[in-house]
């Protein structure tokens, strides 16, 4: 083959060609590894977010340098537990011969060096081994107060060592905490620690219940302050169930205290408690409005408790139970005030408790009276029945329904705060009602005769008021033509026609649709005459309001016109087509 064939045979592209090729190769790869490298950057935004980037894969064939994080957590929980034991039990337990203050010599440095250890490894980021460390001093400290009492103070009083333990290690915790700021247990623990202080200290100084409570009151206060200005969940939490379990105990110390008061002097004290544990919880529903309701309503019932355990120790015996209610309708007075929501919702709740309680307490009393005329149907023949003794609690049974039943009656209409629809209220007040003449003959001992007859009576006149219609349904709409006047000769509601009225001509032309009705003006008016062709004028209404003049053109061809007299309605002239 020739060297001219093979000249031709090349497919080499010439230089400049090449190198625009080459060229735009480049610019192709460059903006590619711009596409990867904004990936990367957005893949690494990601990981950060999420938590820390995870290491580099290992083989399946490659053993785990350590465990997982789980799996040291576990261990060094029961290595801390382990090493408790071991503490407590060289504590307790005599160890040898060494006496209880060689113990508490070693148990102090041994609590120096587990207290002064998590310091060290915070440096060096071991969090978990810190924690564990530092539990172990914590037990350590209550430990070295065990064996100072032991050793030094054999003969103090226990509870009140126990509350000035208690005070001072509280103190210490929370300092510690604020050395190790790392560390998540020693502020939960001196809020626990803090429960102990004052309650222990009342008991001790030989106060009786009155005095622990006011204590744990107090306490609970504190607690309620610390749950409000903490930052972190960690101590949140605990100080709210610690204030909910010392603020639970005092009101139901006072409640013990109010009910079992012979004497109004000696519910006094009984009531500042129950109103002292109101007003906190009141201060805390205001603060928290997620946990509002339920706070409220428990404030509320304090109140009441509060309020009707005076009027129970004042009144008779028969009559507690028209005491409490009393003071919860007092109560639903409050829903006028103005506050947060979630507090109404929940004073609203605790009077209708008490008032739910109150219906409860009278319905054995309602039960009698229905199947009390049943009893008597074996003895018929046996002459006039003798009516038994009124059972306790009867005689205010009616008192208690009617009252209830006037409150809801009045509840939706008097206080619109309350969440209660008219209907259901109404339904529910007549039925109270209706047990209240029930429960009446019973009450009274009544005989039968007389109990049949009021319980018909009742009956009937319950009857008769549920099938009385309501006024609306008694009252035209707004748009129905009144009598004597035009009905509307457009297409109603339904979609049907309108006929005129009897007496009215078959053509005359009538107000629109919506239109309120309005009385035909006199003959004498002048400008207005009273015919056929000139219906009366009416007041067109436009969102709820009367528009004067309002030039609204009718479905008839009638035009509302101002007027002196008043907007009335005329016919518009037809447009020529």
């Amino acid at each position: 083959m020739s060297r001219t064939t093979l000249a031709v045979m090349e497919n080499a592209l010439p230089p400049a060609e090449e190198l625009r090729l080459i060229d735009r190769e480049l610019v192709q790869l460059d903006a590619h590894r711009a596409r990867l490298l904004a990936r990367r950057a957005w893949l690494l935004t990601a990981l950060r977010a999420a938590g820390p980037a995870p290491g580099p894969a290992r083989s399946q064939g490659t053993a785990a340098e350590a465990s997982p994080p789980s799996a040291q957590n576990v261990l060094l929980a029961l290595g801390g537990i382990l090493l408790t034991i071991a503490a407590v039990a060289f504590t307790v337990v005599s160890w040898g011969h060494m006496g209880i203050g060689g113990r508490a010599l070693v148990l102090g440095a041994v609590t120096v060096t587990a207290l002064g250890t998590p310091l060290l490894l915070l440096r060096h980021k071991l969090v978990s081994t810190a924690e564990s460390v530092a539990a172990l001093g914590l037990v350590l400290t209550v430990l070295d107060a065990y064996a100072l009492r032991r050793a030094v103070l054999p003969g103090t009083d226990a509870l009140a060592y126990t509350a000035v333990a208690a005070g001072v290690l509280a103190a210490v915790w929370a300092g510690y905490a604020r050395a190790a700021r790392g560390l998540r247990l020693p502020l939960p623990g001196a809020v626990v620690a803090g429960q102990l202080p004052l309650p222990l200290w009342a008991l001790s100084a030989g106060g009786g219940p009155e005095a622990a409570a006011w204590a744990t009151l107090a306490t609970a206060s504190l607690d309620v302050v610390v749950a409000f200005t903490a930052r972190r969940r960690a101590v949140r939490v605990p100080a709210v169930v610690c204030a909910v379990t010392t603020g639970g105990w005092s009101l139901l110390t006072g409640l013990w205290l109010s009910v079992s008061a012979a004497s109004p002097a000696d519910s006094a004290e009984p009531a500042m408690l129950l109103l002292a544990a109101a007003a906190l919880a009141l201060a805390a529903a205001w603060r928290a409005p997620a946990a509002a309701v339920a706070t409220a309503a428990l404030g509320g019932l304090a109140v009441v408790a509060a309020a009707g355990g005076v009027l129970r120790a004042a009144v008779p015996s028969g009559w507690a139970v028209p005491a409490y209610l009393l003071c919860a309708a007092a109560l639903l007075t409050a829903v006028r005030l103005r506050a947060p929501r979630g507090v109404l919702t929940g004073l609203a709740a605790a009077s209708g408790l008490v008032h739910l309680g109150s219906v409860l307490w009278a319905a054995p009393i309602v039960l009698l009276g229905l199947t009390r005329p049943a009893a008597v149907l074996g003895e018929v023949w046996g002459g006039p029945p003798v009516p038994d003794a009124a059972p306790p609690g009867a005689a205010t049974a009616p008192v208690v329904l009617a009252a209830v039943a006037v409150a809801l009656w009045a509840a939706p209409r008097l206080l619109p705060a309350v969440p209660l629809p008219r209907p259901a209220g109404d339904c529910c007040a007549l039925a109270l009602a209706w047990s209240a003449a029930v429960a009446a003959p019973v009450a009274l001992a009544l005989p039968l005769g007389p109990a049949l007859a009021g319980l018909l009576s009742a009956t009937a006149a319950t009857v008769a008021l549920a099938a009385r219609p309501s006024p609306a349904a008694v009252l035209p709409p707004t748009g129905r033509a009144a009598p004597g006047t035009a009905r509307t000769a457009g297409r109603a509601a339904d979609g049907t026609t309108a006929a005129p009225e009897a007496g009215a001509p078959p053509h005359a032309p009538t107000a629109p649709a919506g239109a309120a009705p309005h009385p035909a003006r006199p003959a004498t008016d002048p400008g207005h005459p009273v015919n056929a062709t000139h219906p009366p004028p009416c007041t067109p209404v436009r969102d709820g309001r009367a528009a004067d003049g309002c030039g609204k053109r009718g479905g008839t061809g009638l035009r509302c016109r101002g007027s002196p007299n008043g907007p009335t309605w005329h016919r518009s002239p037809r447009r020529s087509r």
